[in-house]
C-alpha cells in the first residue's frame, strides 16, 4: 500500500473534486476554528491518497528518539513527501492505535464499525486530524482487503491553505473533543507546546490564549520536560521518552523542590537533582513511590551528602586533589564546593548501589525521626541510645583494625553534642 500519493496527484484530485463540488460532496462537516465552527464539504478519496502529517503531536517523542538512535539529522522528518519517512511514521502510528481500553483500541473498534467522522486534511493532503484512524484503516486493509474493503475509500475534508500555527490550533480544538481519541501523554503535550513556542516564537500568554489551556499548566509541563530531558541524558538514554511516561509526578516534585531552593548554589541544586535521578533509575529499591520519596530526599539532602562524604572519604580526597586551585594572590588552597565531588561520585556506576543504600537508609531514618518527634521523650531516648552505642564501641575498639573514618565521625558527634548541650542549657 502507498502511504500517500505524490503532491501533483493529490492536488489534481482535489481540483477535480472542487470543480464540481455539488456532485462530489457526500455531506458537510463542521470544523472548529478560532472564529467558531465553519462548514466544509466532505469528499470520498482513495485511502492511498492522504499523507500523514509529520508535525503530529502524538509522535513527536517517537520521532526524536528515532533521530537520536539512528544518528540522523535533526531535520530528517522535514522530508514530508518522502515515501520512506511516511512509512516510518506509519510504523509510529501503529504503536499508538492500540489501547487497554477496548473502546479506544482503533483496530478492534473499526473491525465492526464504519467511518463516520471524516479525516481533516490540509490543502495539500496532509492529515491534521485522523492520523491514527487512517493508520488503522490501512492496517485492516493490509490484513484482509476483502473483509475491510469499505475502507478502500475514505471520507475527508480538505481545508484551504493555512499557516502552520493555524493548523496547530485546529488540531488543539479537535483533540479537545472526546470520542474514541486516546488522550495525549504528558510528554507529547509538553513536546508540542515547546515546539510551538520555539517555532512560532509564541510568548506564554500567546500560547495560553491559542490553546485555551492555563498558563501555569503549559509552563509547568515544559519545565518538567526539561527535567526529564536531563534525566534521560543522565541515564544515557537521550530522547527515550517511553522510559519516563509514568514518572510525571517524580519530575514534578524535583522541579518543585528546586524552586524552593532559590539561594542554593548551582552545585548543590545539581547534586540534589542527580541524587533524585539516581533514585528514579533505581526506584525498585524504594518501598514507596518516588513522588513521595523525593521531597524527603530534599529535606534530608545535607544528611545524605554527609553520609556519602563519610562513606567515600578516600574518593573525595582524590577529587579534591585534582580540583584544588592555587590562588596567585593569597597563596591559599581553594577547594570547590563539596557538592562537586558528590556530583562526580554519583556518575560512577561502581558506586551506585552504595549511594542508593545510603539514600534509602536516610529516608527510613527521616520517617522514623518524624514519628519520634511526636513523642515528648524522643530526645532523651535517642541520647540514651547514642550513649549505649558509644559505650559498646569503646568496649570492642581493641579488636578493630580498620579505623578509617572514625575520627571524622567523632568530630561530627562532638558537633552535635555541643548543639544538644546548648539546647539543654537554655531550657
Amino acid at each position: 500500500m502507498k502511504y500517500g500519493h505524490s503532491l501533483p496527484e493529490r492536488l489534481q484530485k482535489f481540483n477535480e473534486l472542487f470543480f464540481n463540488k455539488q456532485a462530489n460532496t457526500i455531506t458537510k462537516w463542521d470544523i472548529p476554528t478560532v472564529n467558531g465552527t465553519e462548514l466544509y464539504e466532505v469528499y470520498h478519496v482513495s485511502i492511498e491518497l492522504p499523507k500523514y502529517r509529520l508535525d503530529n503531536t502524538r509522535t513527536l517523542a517517537l520521532q526524536e528518539q528515532y533521530i537520536y538512535n539512528n544518528k540522523l539529522p535533526d531535520d530528517f522528518f522535514n522530508e514530508v513527501e518522502s515515501d520512506r519517512v511516511q512509512e516510518i511514521q506509519h510504523g509510529f502510528l501503529k504503536k499508538l492505535i492500540g489501547s487497554s481500553d477496548k473502546d479506544k483500541d482503533l483496530i478492534k473498534y473499526f473491525e465492526n464499525q464504519n467511518q463516520t467522522e471524516p479525516l481533516i486534511l490540509t490543502h495539500d493532503g496532509f492529515v491534521i486530524s485522523g492520523n491514527r484512524r487512517l493508520c488503522a484503516f490501512r492496517v485492516l486493509l493490509e490484513g484482509n482487503y476483502e473483509k475491510y474493503r469499505r475502507f478502500s475509500h475514505i471520507r475527508v475534508v480538505v481545508l484551504p491553505s493555512l499557516d502552520g500555527d493555524k493548523i496547530d490550533q485546529i488540531e488543539d480544538f479537535l483533540e479537545q473533543q472526546k470520542d474514541i481519541k486516546e488522550p495525549f501523554s504528558w510528554v507529547s503535550r509538553a513536546l508540542g507546546y515547546r515546539r510551538r513556542m520555539q517555532r512560532y516564537n509564541f510568548s506564554d500568554e500567546q500560547l495560553t490564549d491559542i490553546t485555551k489551556q492555563k498558563k501555569g499548566e503549559i509552563i509547568g509541563l515544559i519545565n518538567k520536560l526539561e527535567v526529564a530531558d536531563r534525566y534521560l541524558e543522565f541515564i544515557g538514554c537521550p530522547k527515550d521518552y517511553n522510559q519516563i511516561i509514568d514518572d510525571f509526578y517524580a519530575f514534578e516534585k524535583i522541579y518543585t523542590c528546586q524552586q524552593k531552593d532559590k539561594a542554593g548554589s548551582i552545585a548543590k541544586k545539581t547534586t540534589f537533582e542527580k541524587l533524585a535521578f539516581l533514585a528514579i533509575k533505581n526506584k525498585g529499591a524504594f518501598s514507596d513511590r518516588m513522588y513521595k520519596n523525593i521531597p524527603i530526599m530534599y529535606e534530608a539532602q545535607s544528611l545524605i551528602q554527609n553520609d556519602i562524604a563519610s562513606e567515600f572519604e578516600e574518593e573525595f580526597k582524590q577529587f579534591d586533589s585534582t580540583e584544588k586551585l592555587k590562588s596567585p594572590l593569597t597563596g591559599l588552597n581553594l577547594f570547590p564546593d563539596p557538592a562537586v565531588s558528590i556530583n562526580k561520585l554519583v556518575e560512577k556506576p561502581e558506586h551506585e548501589e552504595k549511594v542508593i543504600e545510603i539514600i534509602t537508609d536516610r529516608i527510613e531514618g527521616y520517617l522514623a525521626l518524624e514519628r519520634e518527634k511526636k513523642k515528648k521523650s524522643s530526645v532523651l531516648e535517642r541520647v540514651r541510645k547514642a550513649n549505649t552505642l558509644l559505650v559498646e564501641a569503646n568496649a570492642i575498639k581493641n579488636g578493630e583494625i580498620d579505623t578509617k573514618g572514625v575520627l571524622s565521625q567523632i568530630t561530627n558527634i562532638e558537633r552535635e553534642l555541643n548543639k544538644l548541650k546548648e539546647w539543654a542549657d537554655n531550657k
